[in-house]
């Protein structure tokens, strides 16, 4: 996976980012993209 400036888009809070991130790789899943359906 590839994390650059714009990691920090994908949750408005890092701490948010960081439990997000957590949970998507959990799950096998795009951090990114989590929530946006």
């Amino acid at each position: 996976m590839h994390f650059g400036e714009a990691r920090l888009g994908c949750a408005p809070r890092f701490k948010d980012f960081q439990r997000m991130y957590r949970d998507a790789q959990e799950r096998g899943l795009n951090p990114c993209e989590v929530g946006t359906d």
